[in-house]
């Protein structure tokens, strides 16, 4: 495998990856793609701060923040993107586009300048963030040693009544009707790394008691075990069961009440209800 920085990332992406490579005193040695439509690169005798500020004008913002509109701001970008073994930066274009910008050290003691066009993982990842957003169920993220709520989408505001600015305040047990099952479903997830279809009585912050169906997986994330959760609302239909046999018990006890012998048969005569007369 080639030690090249530049042949790595262009074998990684060569239609993605705009690359500038400067010598160890900064001055430029070659460019492709977003770089050579550069003033600065046509004119063959740019150093990497010319160069690199000019590539800096095509942006608005910088991991969500705003680049000022003097060179000096153009600069401390620059200066950012130059920490060869720092974060990449996340840049929005001003034609709406994203970039990832990176840098490493060349082999001859000069510099790589990387901008990765990530159009197409920014699209996923809105396009996943509408999906989780939007989902009617109920869903939630928690670290599980904490148990604290990382992240949980608008249908689990609006069932457990807490608001997009409060869920990180908040433990995945405060949610549980009962400790217990909680620290029961803890332990089933840990042994088997997944639950589905687990029924449990959680509650909200009111205090009112709901009834749900869950699915549940644990995996590592940023070295971390965290939690995904998503569950059913099935308080309706165990209420509608409730009252069910509420008044199926009403029954048995009027029909026992009664001064005469009693029995119901089906239609296939089989006995279905009798009182001791």
């Amino acid at each position: 495998m080639s030690t090249n920085p530049q042949a790595q990332a262009e074998t990684l992406a060569p239609q993605t990856t705009a690359v500038a490579r400067f010598d160890a005193s900064g001055r430029l040695v070659d460019a492709n793609g977003e770089f050579q439509e550069l003033a600065s690169v046509i004119s063959g005798s740019s150093d990497s701060d010319e160069v690199l500020a000019e590539y800096v004008e095509r942006l608005v913002s910088i991991d969500q923040s705003t680049i000022g509109g003097t060179r000096d701001d153009r600069l401390k970008i620059v200066r950012m993107w130059d920490r060869h073994h720092g974060p990449a930066l996340e840049a929005r274009t001003r034609l709406g586009g994203w970039r990832l910008l990176s840098s490493c050290p060349d082999v001859d003691g000069g510099s790589l300048y990387f901008s990765s066009n990530i159009d197409i993982q920014k699209k996923r990842q809105e396009m996943g963030q509408l999906l989780v957003d939007n989902l009617p169920l109920p869903m939630w993220v928690n670290d599980i040693e904490s148990g604290r709520v990382l992240y949980s989408n608008a249908a689990s505001y609006a069932m457990y009544n807490v608001g997009p600015e409060g869920h990180e305040n908040h433990t995945i047990a405060e949610f549980f009707a009962e400790r217990d099952d909680a620290l029961e479903m803890l332990r089933k997830l840990e042994l088997k790394g997944s639950i589905e279809n687990y029924p449990v009585r959680t509650r909200t912050t009111t205090g009112r008691e709901l009834v749900v169906e869950g699915c549940a997986r644990l995996i590592e994330h940023n070295g971390r075990g965290v939690v995904i959760n998503a569950i059913q609302d099935l308080t309706d239909n165990a209420e509608l069961e409730q009252d069910s046999h509420k008044a199926l018990d009403m029954l048995r006890d009027a029909i026992e009440a009664l001064t005469e012998g009693f029995a119901l048969y089906d239609e296939d005569n089989r006995l279905v209800l009798f009182n001791r007369r």
